[in-house]
């Protein structure tokens, strides 16, 4: 187990409640999707296990002190007057004051982006940069990255061709990693667990084992198993929202 939540409730300044009664594990080697209406508190639960929000009520443990956690946000946040390598050498300055240029190299060549470290974020695509966001990410060797929503402004290809990087990386580094995402699909072919949430407050409705092997390709999305399972979270998540 690497992190337990227990019974989080999240309540903002001005009386809006976000969470109720939110209680999982994350396991090691863990890559455990949340799905579930806009609006529900996805991202909030992302912010307060990294500590960007404060929780009202409950517990959030780790298995060990200080976690090294990285977080992917919908949006690349790439500083525009920075060059590709330095935007990915960013949370090393930050986190550890030193500069590695071998590390950045490294983490740069594994998603395919080694060319381009001299390049702006102006001269690079959607996907481009997504690429960087998740290299910034990897570069201080997390145990844990979240990743709220980080392809959902991307064409459907580019965003095919990331869901089978982030599978290879989680295999290459073998990080654990919550994936919040409106995309059903995308969560079935990822994860190996999956998490339903109501409408807000969020709070978990549905867990899901997901028992397809590691590696996966493009034929499991033909299988008639992995279809079965996505209209039945399709059902869910219509009946969550008529309700």
């Amino acid at each position: 187990m690497f992190l337990k939540i227990e019974n989080l409730h999240k309540t903002f300044s001005n009386g809006l409640e976000c969470l109720t009664s939110i209680s999982l594990e994350l396991h090691n080697n863990d890559f455990l999707s949340i799905v579930g209406p806009s609006g529900c508190g996805k991202s909030t639960l992302l912010k307060t296990i990294s500590n960007l929000e404060s929780i009202s009520e409950g517990k959030i443990t780790f298995s060990k002190d200080n976690p090294n956690i990285s977080f992917v946000f919908q949006e690349p946040s790439l500083l525009p007057w920075a060059n590709v390598f330095d935007n990915v050498m960013l949370p090393l300055r930050l986190k550890y004051n030193i500069l590695n240029r071998e590390k950045v190299d490294f983490f740069l060549n594994l998603v395919g982006l080694y060319e381009f470290s001299k390049s702006y974020p102006r001269e690079l695509s959607g996907g481009m940069k997504m690429r960087v966001s998740i290299a910034r990410a990897l570069v201080t060797e997390p145990e844990l990255i979240l990743f709220d929503e980080p392809f959902s402004a991307l064409d459907e290809f580019t965003r095919e061709q990331l869901n089978y990087e982030i599978l290879a990386l989680k295999n290459e580094t073998n990080y654990n990693c919550i994936f919040v995402t409106h995309n059903i699909r995308e969560a079935v072919f990822l994860s190996n667990r999956i998490l339903l949430f109501s409408k807000r407050p969020g709070t978990i409705i549905k867990e899901l084992d997901i028992s397809f092997p590691y590696p996966r390709n493009e034929i499991l999305k033909t299988e008639e198993e992995y279809n079965h399972i996505c209209r039945d979270i399709s059902s869910s998540l219509k009946e969550i929202k008529v309700n």
